[in-house]
């Protein structure tokens, strides 16, 4: 029977949710249990006792006292969150004190369920906007002059939760009446009104005393000085981490609302440019760079090239060339960003260079006469083991329905290509884990005879099988190989078709680079293939520096492990290892480079 739809599916209700500014979270009730359990179990409520006889009464009781306390732990910020709640009450009072409501609209807009590294949660951010209009409309100096406050003109969403919290706040009661006006009025409506007012009360109390708003403003939003475009105030007890996540969050909102406003300059999803920018923070912050300063631009650039595979990198730095044009555009100091903008031009010519001399490396490679590429790739071991191959299949041979050799078959066709291998039923475990790694270090011809259950383990012999299938020189059917309609293009020097051998050189080396995509999971994947590209490129031009190779960190490992890639492809005879530095021979730098070209389209299209 098909799952019945769900009605949070129906496009309408999608819409007037959306309008509502509702959210649906599917499983919110599971995870709410979740947390009501630890409660409920200090009223003696087990609820993962399914023997348990529990009075429907009691668990209503209990369930009423556990909601109230989960309540007021929502919505209770201490600590930092407290830090965050009040830093960015205090952005929305500057933006309102300036008039400009849509950039307070738009904080308001990143406000979510859950509180982040930049913004509270939207329960935190009404807990502290209550407490504070409790005790600013209710007792001591602020009373009077607040009296004569009005709900604003501008509140926009906020509209309709705000007569009845400032009704209740002149009471003290709008964080005890926390409940009902959640039900009345919904969380969104909630965290905009009330933000928005304690805006509007701080506005108020600056126009009664005729005071700086400024220095008003540290006054009642305790410590809380202006984050987002001026420096914190002497003496500020607010803490600086928040103060400087929350001024991060209001850039990364202002250059979505610049980036909308000038998609003509730009070009991409603005969604997405805002997903990686808010990732390259994430790192900076890590690092210890504040991304937010056109005096460390050139060490986040730094940052970026050492940390980020090079199609992330790329898209990294789209995005930061228009942050950058923003910054230009917006920021009293747009000499400063301008002098940022020269890592653009400087990088530019950097690639430029690299780019000239692989290609340049590839027309000399073009230039070689076929009669002299011939007998060298004849010798590759890829194309020599061909004969070898072809005269085990005869008229055919069976194979897995994977379409790979039989697991009885492994030995023989891996030993062809200089694998040593064989197939088991069950693998041995690996004890002594030095040797196996020193066991990585060395060309694959020489390394000890690996037991695998799946011919597909082994990356070599799958390239090599693959290439075959797809130069026509083997076919495969459900069941059985059998010599493909080009069999004899790779079974000698005088009968060699070098379009053929080379299609099956590029199809070996995208096999490879590309294999670990398909067959390890996990963060550090891509980064190591993307190292690989980058290690066969510099291969292909010798001596050119395309690739510095990191000392230390994750950029090492990834090295390292693009190091153990390029072994495989010694195996091949496509690349030489020379003084431990890889040289891809003249003789197939064209094909290999269309292999890497293959391989990074693969990875392109993974990432989309």
């Amino acid at each position: 029977m098909a799952d019945p739809e769900s009605p949070f599916d129906d496009p309408e209700v999608k819409a007037a949710m959306q309008r509502a500014g509702v959210v649906h979270r599917p499983g919110l009730a599971d995870e709410m249990l979740d947390e009501l359990a630890p409660l409920l179990a200090e009223e003696g409520i087990d609820l993962n006792d399914p023997d348990a006889d529990i009075d429907i009464d009691r668990l209503n009781v209990a369930l009423d006292y556990a909601t109230e306390r989960h309540n007021l732990e929502l919505f209770t910020a201490v600590g930092e969150q407290r830090s965050l709640a009040l830093a960015t009450l205090r952005d929305i009072s500057d933006a309102v004190e300036q008039g400009n409501t849509a950039r307070a609209g738009r904080i308001l807009d990143t406000i979510e369920p859950d509180a982040t590294s930049r913004r509270p949660s939207a329960a935190q951010l009404i807990g502290t906007s209550m407490e504070l209009l409790d005790s600013w409309h209710s007792q001591g100096p602020t009373q009077a002059p607040l009296a004569r406050l009005s709900v604003p003109q501008e509140l926009g969403r906020g509209r309709s939760a705000a007569p009845d919290l400032l009704a209740l706040a002149r009471k003290g009661r709008a964080y005890a009446s926390m409940n009902s006006l959640m039900r009345n009025h919904g969380g969104l409506a909630l965290a905009h009104g009330s933000a928005l007012l304690v805006a509007a009360s701080v506005v108020a109390l600056a126009e009664h005393e005729q005071t700086d708003f400024t220095q008003l403003a540290d006054r009642y939003l305790p410590g809380a000085a202006r984050s987002s475009h001026t420096s914190a105030a002497p003496g500020s007890a607010f803490g600086p981490a928040a103060a400087a996540a929350v001024s991060s969050q209001n850039f990364v909102t202002e250059f979505s609302a610049w980036l909308e406003n000038n998609q003509g300059a730009t070009t991409g999803n603005t969604e997405t440019k805002i997903t990686v920018l808010k990732a390259i923070i994430e790192q900076a912050t890590t690092e210890g760079i504040d991304p937010h300063l056109p005096d460390e631009f050139v060490a986040l650039w730094d940052m970026v090239d050492e940390f980020y595979p090079r199609h992330q990198a790329e898209r990294a730095c789209e995005v930061l060339h228009d942050y950058v044009h923003f910054r230009m555009d917006t920021d009293q100091d747009r000499e400063g960003w301008e002098e940022a903008h020269n890592v653009f031009t400087a990088s530019a010519e950097g690639d430029d260079d690299a780019s000239a001399a692989v290609l340049d490396a590839v027309q000399a490679a073009e230039e070689l006469d076929d009669e002299q590429r011939r007998p060298l790739v004849t010798e590759l071991r890829i194309i020599s083991a061909t004969r070898e191959l072809l005269n085990w299949i005869g008229t055919s041979q069976p194979i897995t329905q994977a379409g790979a050799p039989r697991r009885r078959d492994i030995a023989t066709v891996a030993a062809m290509i200089g694998v040593s291998a064989e197939g088991v039923a069950t693998r041995p475990a690996h004890t002594d884990w030095d040797s196996l790694a020193e066991e990585l270090g060395r060309p694959v011809s020489e390394r000890q005879r690996v037991y695998v259950q799946s011919a597909k383990e082994l990356p070599e012999l799958m390239a090599w099988w693959t290439g075959l299938d797809e130069a026509g020189v083997i076919e495969l059917t459900s069941t059985r190989i059998r010599p493909g309609p080009h069999a004899d293009s790779l079974t000698s020097a005088a009968a060699l078709s070098l379009d053929i051998a080379d299609e099956l050189i590029s199809v070996y080396v995208a096999e490879i680079v590309t294999h670990p995509l398909f067959t390890t999971a996990g963060p550090m994947i891509r980064p190591i293939v993307t190292q690989t590209i980058a290690r066969i490129m510099e291969a292909i031009v010798p001596d050119s520096n395309i690739v510095q190779a990191p000392r230390d960190g994750l950029p090492q490992l990834f090295h390292l492990r693009a190091q153990h890639e390029l072994r495989r492809l010694e195996t091949a005879g496509l690349v030489e290892f020379v003084n431990d530095e890889p040289v891809v021979p003249l003789a197939v730098r064209s094909p290999v480079m269309l292999g890497v070209m293959m391989a990074s389209a693969v990875l392109e299209s993974e990432d989309t």
